[in-house]
């Protein structure tokens, strides 16, 4: 797990050397057991920030060459199949023109390496892990850069005339001097109501972040930079089993037999190694599963505050009793955690409405020794673990007899000053229709169309309906379209970008197995009478039931919550006045509106805080890196 960055370029008044250099500056803290810059040719430099985890030597630093000296990468993540890979690459193949490759190192690197060299851009296809990386022919001048199926590493990147960056976080781009740092004004819709903006745009107008499961190629020609772009990876609907496919038996122990693959293969590592513990299905299923391959105790870690609505670290401490773990259990006192809020901001390479909790986990891990840690995300997404998943079932059976009229109007008539529950029930009666596709962005809405305090110039929206998987529905599948939609637009956008900046702003790594790439693909497969959530996720509760307690698997659903609806009326009050009342000077947002929320918030007629936090965060990021806002 690294930082990488480099420059293409046929600009002779362009230091790509130097701009490497300086971007990597910003990235040490992803990497701070190694940092190197090389010039690869006239042309291009590439650089890295190494966190050490797979081969320790100085050898598997990086930028490394292959060993013909014609190839140069930079790679960011973990493959986890580079064993087998390796062997394979060894092997000479009957009337093949490769012979073996000749490893000098022990690290994963040297696998993508050698497996570009073997296959060329199709190399991603065999690579099972998440990475972001790129690799620089000197014969070609080409640069080819390539990010994992699920999007569980971030890579960011600048398209001139003549100049092409690209980095693992979006200030290393503003911080080399290339970017015009000018406010993408097309993604405000997204983020306000979303918490988030969708690749391939971000918040920078001239800044891009390459697409899960893509590869794109740079080459300078004829003093041109010619992009071409591909995807390497997508569920493809009509490979979906039908129930006399498989029997309901047969996928427990399927999912059982994967899930356990996953695990294991994510255990990889030459240095410390520990889970998050949070008492709940997944992570619980995580750390039972990874007893039955370690010989040691393995160090888990819980974290929760003093307010006991939010603490669930007692279900934690049971847990770790049952399956022997060493036991991390931190409770935070609330001037602590208040200390870490605006830490974790500072730290922010991009605006999110989520992000703290992972950030105090992480800097807590990471303080007690460990380097990589196993985590439950991606569980409830791919079980149905969500209360939507049910919901947006049963709305979507309703269609056929949708009065979309009357139950538009009805929205209108109720109020906004509403608590959740209610709230949402509003939000989701305004969409145009009941169908799954339709509905499912309405759900994730943060604010009614009535409330959003937005400039309707600005209502342009990037999310994407997955048009290509609506055979999803026709064949009944429905569970398994609204897994696809919140893989890619929450799970990606919002709690991966989280987990892999507020992580590696402590160099901690976070591994996910519930994302591992043929256990998602067998589980969206199954039929939706397999996955329906009567149960808190039957299907993957049933296929592991020998590893989880059942009161685990009863107990209401919290995750590591922090109090932030009683912050923001108390501690943090002044803080957030401040920069609502900077953000609301600009002309795109409506002040009324965020000042007319902001009020009955605080007069108790409802609880939604978030409806301003990332308001409040997007604020402080556009004034911590000069962001213009024209």
């Amino acid at each position: 797990m690294c930082g990488i960055a480099g420059v293409l370029t046929f600009d002779k008044n362009v230091d790509h050397e130097r701009i490497s250099a300086l971007m990597i500056q910003s990235l040490k803290h992803r990497g701070p057991d190694a940092t190197n810059v090389l010039k690869a040719d006239a042309f291009c430099s590439l650089a890295h920030a190494r966190l050490k985890i797979i081969d320790l030597s100085e050898n598997a630093n990086q930028p490394m060459l292959c060993y013909q000296n014609r190839y140069v990468i930079v790679f960011n993540g973990e493959i986890y199949n580079y064993q087998h890979l390796k062997l394979e690459l060894q092997r000479l193949e009957y009337k093949s023109q490769y012979k073996p490759y000749p490893f000098q190192t022990k690290s994963d690197t040297e696998v993508i390496l050698a497996a570009y060299h073997r296959w060329g851009k199709d190399c991603v296809k065999y690579l099972d892990g998440m990475f972001a990386f790129a690799i620089y022919d000197k014969h070609s001048h080409e640069l080819f850069l390539a990010r994992d199926r699920q999007g569980k590493k971030p890579l960011y990147y600048l398209m001139r005339e003549n100049t092409f960056a690209f980095a693992s976080e979006i200030r290393t781009l503003l911080n080399s001097n290339l970017s015009s740092r000018t406010l993408n004004l097309s993604q405000l819709y997204d983020y306000v109501q979303y918490q988030t903006t969708f690749a391939p745009h971000t918040f920078i107008s001239d800044i891009q972040l390459l697409e899960s499961g893509t590869v794109l190629q740079v080459n300078i020609q004829q003093e041109k930079l010619v992009y071409k772009k591909n995807t390497y990876w997508h569920f493809m609907p009509e490979k979906t089993l039908q129930k006399e496919d498989i029997s309901y038996d047969e996928a427990k122990r399927k999912v059982r037999e994967l899930l356990f693959n996953a695990v294991e293969k994510r255990l990889i590592s030459d240095v410390p190694l520990g889970a998050f513990l949070s008492g709940g299905i997944d992570s619980s299923a995580i750390v039972g599963i990874m007893k039955n391959f370690l010989s040691s105790e393995v160090n888990t870690f819980h974290i929760t505050t003093e307010v006991e609505e939010f603490a669930e670290n007692q279900y934690a401490e049971d847990l770790a009793k049952i399956y022997g773990t060493k036991h991390h259990n931190i409770i935070l006192k609330q001037k602590e955690v208040l200390n870490l809020v605006p830490e974790a901001l500072v730290n922010m390479d991009y605006p999110t409405g989520d992000g703290i909790n992972t950030y105090i986990v992480s800097k807590t891990t990471k303080q007690a020794g460990i380097t990589v840690a196993l985590s439950g995300v991606g569980g409830d997404e791919l079980f149905a673990g969500y209360p939507q998943f049910q919901i947006l079932m049963k709305f979507h059976k309703l269609d056929v007899i949708d009065f979309s009229g009357i139950r538009q109007l009805l929205s209108k008539c109720i109020s906004d000053n509403l608590f959740s529950n209610a709230y949402r029930l509003k939000i989701l009666m305004q969409s145009d229709s009941l169908s799954v596709n339709k509905l499912f962005p309405y759900y994730r809405h943060f604010f009614s169309n009535k409330n959003i305090p937005l400039d309707k110039n600005y209502w342009i929206t990037h999310f994407n309906y997955f048009n290509s998987n609506k055979g999803l529905i026709k064949n009944k599948h429905i569970l398994s379209y609204i897994s696809l939609l919140e893989m890619h637009h929450y799970m990606q956008h919002v709690l991966l970008r989280d987990a892999d900046q507020m992580s590696m702003a402590h160099a901690l790594e976070v591994r996910a197995p519930f994302l591992d790439k043929d256990l998602v693909h067998f589980v969206l497969s199954l039929p939706d009478e397999y996955k329906y959530p009567t149960s808190p996720k039957r299907l993957l509760t049933e296929s592991i039931k020998d590893i989880l307690p059942i009161d685990i698997i009863n107990r209401k659903k919290m995750g590591f919550v922090l109090p932030f609806k009683h912050w923001l009326r108390n501690e943090l009050k002044s803080f957030c006045e401040e920069n609502l009342k900077s953000i609301s000077n600009y002309s795109f947002l409506n002040s009324e509106k965020i000042w007319k929320e902001w009020r009955n918030y605080q007069s108790l007629k409802h609880d939604r805080w978030y409806l301003f936090w990332h308001l409040i965060v997007l604020q402080n990021w556009i004034e911590k890196n000069n962001i213009k806002v024209e």
